[in-house]
């Protein structure tokens, strides 16, 4: 199958592998790994070497970021389920003593044109919605996540047993869900001194 890839390289457009999280090195209870297809940079040649020698091997997250970098993470949000026009979009509450409802919209359109814009707030699906927050700086990749959890393990995850990596701002989702990180789509134009990592706790 390698010799028969190999041959092929003439024929390729680009190079792509698929990888697989492994959650029991986490310590998560979740039995079925994530799939992520992921596309191989620089020249062909390079990529496919690259790629074939990964085959069944283990990927650190050193190999490819390292602390200062810049990168977008993409997660799945926090899941609302179905919200009121109020919760969703901070539509004002009405008065008490004016009409039936409170938690609605006033008005949801004219009589022309005869339909609902879609500029109207709407009731409807309130997060689990897919989200990139771009230019997330790295400050460390620690092999060890027990150095830096703190005493009685991090809210609803517990305690870090593989190696982790600390990112300068929030990360969209809950605990425990898988999300993507990768290379800036656009990178900022001027970087800041890096802020020095003095203490690991926990913040109230």
């Amino acid at each position: 199958g390698i010799e028969k890839l190999k041959s092929l390289k003439d024929q390729l457009a680009e190079v792509r592998i698929i990888g697989m999280a492994q959650p029991s090195l986490a310590g998560l209870p979740k039995k079925t790994p994530d799939l992520l297809e992921i596309k191989v940079g620089g020249a062909l040649e390079k990529a496919l070497e690259y790629a074939l020698s990964k085959l069944g091997e283990e990927i650190k997250i050193k190999e490819i970021f390292k602390p200062g970098d810049f990168i977008d993470v993409i997660g799945v949000t926090k899941g609302k389920g179905f919200a009121g026009v109020v919760k969703r979009w901070g539509v004002k509450i009405l008065p008490r003593k004016k009409r039936k409802g409170r938690r609605v919209v006033g008005a949801i359109g004219p009589w022309k044109p005869p339909y609902v814009m879609y500029t109207v707030p709407r009731p409807g699906q309130l997060g689990y919605h897919r989200r990139t927050e771009f230019n997330k700086r790295i400050l460390l990749i620690e092999d060890d996540g027990l150095k830096l959890t703190p005493k009685g393990g991090f809210p609803h995850f517990g305690v870090v047993k593989t190696e982790c990596i600390v990112l300068e701002g929030t990360v969209p989702g809950p605990p425990k869900r898988p999300i993507v990180l990768r290379y800036p789509a656009k990178p900022p134009k001027t970087v800041p001194e890096p802020p020095e990592i003095t203490y690991v706790g926990l913040v109230k």
